[in-house]
């Protein structure tokens, strides 16, 4: 997703730059998010960067899901309560 918000924000003496509430609510960025930084030519790119469970945090059996880290006992748990909604209404 390519999203263009013209916002611009000044770097300060120690180098710091604030992101803007409305870029952190649109990518789920919170307080203690871990962020990455990539350049692309002469782009800085920056990507929240998640290693546990979406879900439980943990992080053995990590499997991809719609871009997100999901474990497969989070997975297994979601599937049974999906089955189960199905099933029982």
């Amino acid at each position: 997703m390519k999203v263009t918000a013209g916002l611009v924000r000044e770097i300060d003496a120690t180098g710091r730059l604030v992101l803007p509430s409305e870029m952190r609510h649109l990518c789920n960025i919170k307080p203690g998010d871990i962020i990455e930084f990539l350049i692309d030519g002469d782009k800085l790119i920056l990507s929240k960067k998640e290693y546990g469970c979406l879900f439980c945090g943990g992080s053995a059996g990590l499997t991809m899901f719609r871009g997100r880290h999901v474990c497969q006992g989070c997975l297994a748990i979601a599937a049974a309560e999906v089955k189960g909604r199905t099933k029982g209404g």
